[in-house]
């Protein structure tokens, strides 16, 4: 799984303060579903997010090992 955050400042990077306390990223991803919302549909859009967006942006890929 990889986790697309915006820069610091908007709500879904404290997901990544998870991290520093030793979370992984289903927790990551737990916390962003409960506090920001759905993730966006690619992550593409978060080059496009103004800052009203960003406030709610986030992309999850997941991604299966040995394919």
């Amino acid at each position: 799984m990889v986790i697309y955050l915006p820069d610091s400042g908007f709500r879904p990077s404290e997901a990544s303060d998870l991290l520093f306390e030793d979370a992984g990223a289903g927790d990551v991803k737990k916390w962003l579903e409960t506090n920001v919302g759905p993730s966006i549909a690619d992550a593409g859009s978060l080059l496009d997010a103004d800052d009203d967006s960003a406030e709610t942006a986030y992309f999850i890929e997941e991604v299966n090992p040995g394919r």
